[in-house]
This record gives C-alpha cells, structure tokens and sequence, in this order.
C-alpha cells in the first residue's frame, strides 16, 4: 500500500505549479511557469519533501539528512531561487541573478499566497537580512516588489 503523504505531496506540487503558471503567464513567462520547480518530481527531491512535510512522523536522523540534501538539490536546479546564485556564503557574495529569475522568484513568492500580493513583500521583508544577493539583484528586487 501507497502512504498517502507522496499524494498528498503530489496534490500540493500540482496546486502550486498551477498556481504559478498562471502568475508566470501573466508576467510572459511562458516556459518558465511550465518548467517551475520541476525538480520536485524527481526522488531526491520528492520522498523527502514527503516525509519532511506531510507524514505525521518526526524525521530520522537519515530522513533529517535525505531532507537537507532535497533542499540543496532544488536550490542547484531551480535558477529562480535566490540561494541558486550564492557563490560564498561565509563571505555573503552573489552573482547577479538575470531579471527573468527574479521575476519568477516573485511569483512563486506570490503563489503562496495568490489573494494577497503584498504578502511577497511582507515575506521578503522579513527574511531579506538572511538573503545573499548581489546589489544589483536586490535593487530589481525591491523595484519589482515596490519596496
């Protein structure tokens, strides 16, 4: 028998990767809002995200570090992440990260919360001390946000 967390995980990548197609097209990111996270599907990413978000179980010490190694995975394939572009985390420096990626990390900021646009803003005013991004980055950033 099937545990209901991989379709429960299923639902909720499908929810979201609707979500954001529909917010990517409006912005012209056509190809974007199809391939989105598309990493998700894959096992390195899927059972962990899984067992992390949708078991009623604490995770292992294994699980603990299949989840941790999920995250970096999507970070590593998935450009509209703002950690994909890190180049030095101890010395905080980044790349600049091309505006279609930005874009397309606004709206899956605003797919979190579709009824509510200035939710991104309030989100990324919260975490933007923990976010590493190049000057350049994080000026476009806020513009788009309207910060």
């Amino acid at each position: 028998m099937i545990d209901m967390k991989y379709f429960r995980n299923l639902a909720y990548i499908m929810k979201h990767k609707w979500r954001i197609l529909k917010i990517c097209w409006k912005e012209k990111l056509f190809w974007q809002g199809i391939i989105h996270d598309w990493s998700k599907f894959h096992p390195i990413e899927f059972i962990p995200y899984a067992n992390r978000f949708f078991s009623n179980r604490s995770l292992t010490p294994i699980q603990e570090q299949q989840w941790q190694k999920a995250l970096l995975h999507h970070y590593q394939k998935n450009k509209h992440h703002w950690n994909h572009w890190v180049v030095d985390q101890k010395e905080k420096k980044a790349i600049r990260i091309p505006e279609k990626y930005i874009v397309e990390m606004v709206c899956d900021w605003r797919a979190m919360n579709p009824a509510d646009p200035d939710d991104s803003k309030q989100w990324y005013q919260k975490k933007q001390h923990k976010m590493i991004l190049d000057p350049e980055s994080r000026k476009l950033l806020e513009k788009i946000l309207e910060i």
